[in-house]
């Protein structure tokens, strides 16, 4: 049976490089891309969104998401592209024309049980389709999100980007009963490219592969500027682990999200030693197979 599968996403270098992925996945059927403002401003998100569906010739809708999160301000800044020096080709389709809480609920309904979504980004959009439609828990099979570290975070000394930007909202995702699978930086981190695999896939002539070189050498460029020379690809490590369970390895914890201390705003807080009475609600990828990674994405884009 086909997956369908709704991609909420903030692109953003590595969410681009998923979306190209998803483009060459075989038996899934992405029915739509939902945006949020994360790597940079929603209208930014959402363009860079539509212009890359146009560049790679992919006819999906994309729908415009939350631009703010459920409670706290949005404090970064909104004048980068989230794509660096990349340039697309501009679209001339216009976005969907729905409220994406309504395009979530009715995806859900539409099959009946069998959607699954693929979050890469921070989960407003999520959240408040859980608020709005209550009823759509037992209509999604499965969220997959990037997102979350077990170790130290990438915003601040304890929080990943994802969890940080709306930790209310994945508060609210967290408890909504919906099977869970985390693939956070200490998985996402391991599976790192290099400047070599930039030069394989230049060597194909084809859309998808000269666009992916091209967004890895914007991340390449842009972690030179920190000391760093990993070619990170997060969300294209989530959507392998979501296409491919059998790439990682996972454990199952209880989890939740500090909501209230602005200090560790956005931390995950792991039942290690099984202490609390709470549910198991997460399954956390824990290691994963870097070369059958590398492989699979490859093996999409020649």
């Amino acid at each position: 049976m086909i997956r369908p599968i709704i991609i909420d996403c903030d692109p953003g270098l590595d969410d681009s490089i998923a979306l190209i992925a998803a483009h060459k996945v075989q038996d899934t059927e992405v029915v739509g891309i939902t945006t949020v403002a994360g790597n940079a401003s929603l209208e930014n998100t959402s363009k860079n969104a539509l212009n890359l569906l146009h560049t790679i010739g992919w006819e999906l809708p994309v729908i415009i998401g939350s631009e703010h999160p459920l409670i706290r301000e949005r404090n970064l800044s909104n004048k980068k592209t989230g794509i660096g020096e990349v340039v697309l080709q501009e679209s001339n389709r216009e976005f969907y024309k729905i409220d994406v809480t309504d395009f979530i609920y009715e995806e859900a309904k539409k099959y009946d049980g069998n959607l699954e979504i693929l979050a890469l980004a921070p989960m407003t959009n999520i959240a408040k389709t859980l608020i709005r439609y209550p009823d759509i828990k037992p209509l999604i099979k499965s969220i997959t999100f990037m997102g979350g570290t077990t170790r130290a975070g990438n915003i601040t000394p304890s929080a990943e980007f994802n969890m940080y930007i709306d930790p209310h909202a994945v508060d609210i995702v967290f408890k909504s009963g919906i099977p869970l699978t985390m693939v956070g930086l200490d998985v996402t981190k391991k599976a790192y490219l290099q400047l070599e695999d930039i030069d394989y896939f230049k060597s194909f002539n084809n859309p998808h592969s000269q666009l992916i070189a091209e967004f890895l050498m914007a991340i390449h460029n842009r972690e030179c500027l920190c000391g760093e020379k990993a070619i990170e690809i997060h969300d294209a490590v989530a959507l392998a682990v979501m296409v491919l369970p059998e790439l990682a390895k996972k454990k199952k914890f209880g989890v939740s999200i500090e909501i209230n201390n602005k200090q560790s705003l956005g931390m995950l807080l792991l039942d290690y030693r099984n202490i609390s009475d709470e549910e198991k609600n997460i399954d956390i990828a824990i290691d994963i197979d870097v070369d059958k990674f590398k492989n699979w994405l490859k093996g999409l884009n020649c």
